[in-house]
């Protein structure tokens, strides 16, 4: 259970339920995302993870992999390997058919860098170059990366409403956030 000042808000889940390939969530009344979602930091990053070669082969098995077991939710950012994640997920889509992919749930992250300050055109952009490199015309979900910004949540949340408006995202969200900051 999570507080604000003015608000107690309550999650339950039924204790009934266990999760398998087949349950999915729903996010925005649309988007029914897997139980379990492959997360791809790793994925073109040669800083961090030392990505070559043989790793974008093994990340192509895993995509194929989780998609033939269910895991149809990629969770990647602007930031990953400087956005060669997101490259990796438009490649490996790619060579499969259409059917195999219709049902791939994209989330990505707008990392808000100090130098990020003018909402929501900085975030709008951020989020087209994303949309490229994933070659999309919209993802599922789209998410601030954290809550370093240098603007109030307020101003965020509007960029992000903005995003929606424009059609670039179904849904949007947060990461690395607080419950406080969450509920805020």
């Amino acid at each position: 259970m999570a507080s604000s000042s003015s608000s107690t808000y309550e999650v339950y889940i039924p204790a009934d339920i266990i999760p398998t390939a087949e349950t999915k969530i729903k996010l925005a009344d649309n988007i029914l995302v897997s139980s379990l979602v492959l997360g791809t930091w790793a994925w073109g990053d040669k800083r961090t993870w030392n990505w070559d070669e043989e790793l974008n082969t093994k990340a192509k098995e895993a995509f194929d992999m989780s998609l033939s077991k269910g895991i149809n939710t990629f969770d990647t950012a602007e930031l990953y390997g400087g956005g060669e994640s997101e490259r990796c997920i438009a490649r490996y889509k790619q060579n499969r058919s259409t059917t195999d992919t219709d049902d791939v749930i994209i989330a990505t992250k707008f990392f808000p860098y100090p130098y990020r300050l003018s909402y929501p055109s900085t975030l709008i952009n951020a989020l087209k170059a994303s949309l490229e490199r994933l070659q999309v015309q919209c993802v599922d979900l789209y998410q601030i990366h954290g809550p370093i910004h240098l603007r109030s949540i307020e101003v965020i949340a509007d960029a992000l409403a903005e995003a929606v408006k424009l059609g670039l995202t179904k849904t949007v969200g947060v990461s690395n956030y607080s419950t406080n900051e969450m509920i805020k």
